[in-house]
């Protein structure tokens, strides 16, 4: 699959020091900072606060458009990840933002253009 040249943009996942089940979501290079509750896929916690993640199965998982890089921490690999990467862009930290849980202390970046 090519890589697109555009520049990623950065999300950020860490908890809050609250203690509370919530994740704390900052998305760049908006700089914009979100509260949602744990395990909420990065794709909806930018679409509640208004920041699009390209998607036109509304985060279904089935049009493979909402890829997303995790640069910092790991999440498990989705049954649907396979069918949208590579084996080595699956080591490389891409996943689909819908199966994405914003849990715990995460980074990623997203691409809001790339070739299928």
């Amino acid at each position: 699959m090519p890589a697109s040249s555009q520049q990623p943009e950065q999300a950020e996942f860490d908890a809050p020091s609250d203690g509370a089940e919530r994740a704390h979501v900052r998305f760049e290079p908006e700089g914009q900072e979100v509260r949602v509750p744990a395990g909420t896929p990065v794709f909806d916690a930018a679409s509640w606060n208004g920041i699009a993640i390209d998607s036109t199965c509304g985060g279904h998982g089935t049009c493979k458009k909402c890829k997303v890089r995790v640069v910092e921490g790991e999440l498990p690999v989705s049954t649907v990840d396979p069918r949208a990467f590579s084996p080595d862009e699956l080591n490389d930290g891409w996943r689909l933002a819908c199966r994405a849980p914003a849990r715990g202390r995460r980074a990623a970046s997203r691409r809001s253009a790339r070739r299928a």
